[in-house]
């Protein structure tokens, strides 16, 4: 309650501030534009161009998010989803019918941290320069590569979600449809109709003047872009798979509960495989929604109330600062999966723990072979 009650009175005071600064704006000769995550210098005056600059403490922060906390995801995030990979190859791992929904969650989220950070965020913090503003081709493709692989992992989450949800409500039946075979059917169709669907973004995004720049955004010229796709992509490939890991980790959550009270507990009281799979699935899930539900809330206050600032204003630096957070939140959830499988996972743990053994006992013997045909070697000289 507590949480609508303080939602209900941020939106009025956004409300508010809107009329405001709509107001303030044909009174005045300033030019409101939507403030860019590199504009970061402000003065207190916005017309009084020979006053010292200063920079505002949000604008330090966001640019700060921006660079080293986005470098940050992005070598945590491809070191983890690279370890993972490797322990989920295992044959041990393989053997599960989720390892083809895992192995294409960590997939996903190196794919993500490569083209959303490596592609544009971490070059552009780093060189001044949007490699999105560079040309037409690279703005959509960008764009299109970038929902794509955001939106399957999505839904790639909801479908092992579902799984697992069916397999421990129907655990006799469901042994007839859940199989690795059919889960990989799913992976392959969702990702061709979500290929298909994301096509429009060739058309609904544009390298657009805006200020004598070039910047890549939506196509102001198409009523699609501007009044329907916002609205039907958060629907598609925000809310429907979000309800279904919702509601599938809820049902997976009372059941882990029901088998460590001992209400479920296998006759020869032996340890229950699937608490392993369902503890590492809730632990992702539940990062999920606590890292994406900031996006999801100023996405919607972005596309409710239409409020632009002054580049040289203390709220175009609170501004950035929002966005570099819920940014900085958005890409941690594709960074930190191999830590919650470690830390939730105990038959990933233990592969783990196996792979990183045998590679070390795997030198010692090498070492060992060497050291063995160079004393022959010296043995025979002599």
């Amino acid at each position: 309650m507590a949480v609508w009650v303080g939602l209900i009175y941020f939106l009025e005071s956004r409300r508010k501030f809107a009329e405001f600064t709509r107001k303030y704006w044909t009174e005045s000769n300033f030019e409101y534009v939507t403030v860019s995550p590199k504009e970061t210098e402000t003065t207190d005056a916005p017309n009084d161009q020979s006053g010292p600059k200063r920079v505002f403490i949000e604008s330090k922060i966001g640019d700060f998010l921006w660079l080293y906390g986005q470098i940050f995801n992005f070598v945590l995030g491809i070191t983890g989803n690279i370890l993972s990979l490797m322990v989920l190859t295992q044959k041990r791992m393989r053997q599960a019918t989720s390892s083809p929904y895992l192995l294409m969650l960590s997939t996903t989220d190196t794919l993500m941290l490569l083209v959303g950070l490596g592609g544009r965020h971490i070059y552009r913090e780093l060189t001044g320069y949007d490699p999105t503003s560079s040309s037409q081709a690279y703005c959509v493709i960008w764009y299109y590569i970038l929902k794509v692989v955001g939106s399957y992992n999505r839904w790639t989450m909801a479908g092992v979600s579902v799984e697992r949800c069916i397999a421990v409500t129907l655990p006799l039946k469901s042994k007839r449809f859940i199989t690795k075979k059919n889960a990989k059917k799913y992976l392959l169709v969702s990702l061709l109709c979500l290929m298909a669907y994301n096509a429009h973004f060739f058309k609904s995004f544009a390298l657009i003047n805006r200020m004598g720049s070039m910047v890549c955004t939506e196509n102001p010229d198409d009523y699609f872009s501007l009044n329907i796709r916002v609205w039907s992509d958060y629907l598609l490939l925000q809310i429907i798979p979000g309800v279904f890991i919702f509601f599938c980790n809820g049902v997976l959550l009372r059941t882990l509960f029901k088998r460590q009270a001992g209400v479920v507990q296998k006759a020869n009281g032996a340890k229950d495989p699937l608490q392993s799979i369902v503890k590492m699935l809730l632990a992702v899930c539940a990062m999920y929604i606590i890292l994406t539900s900031p996006s999801n809330i100023v996405y919607i206050l972005n596309r409710a109330y239409h409020v632009v600032y002054d580049s040289s204003s203390r709220q175009a630096a609170v501004d950035k600062l929002m966005w570099s957070a819920v940014a900085f939140c958005e890409y941690l959830n594709h960074a930190i999966n191999f830590i919650l499988y470690i830390t939730a996972g105990t038959e990933f743990r233990g592969e783990f723990k196996a792979m990183v053994t045998c590679v070390f006992r795997r030198q010692q013997n090498d070492f060992a072979m060497n050291k063995t045909k160079i004393t022959e070697v010296s043995e025979t000289q002599n």
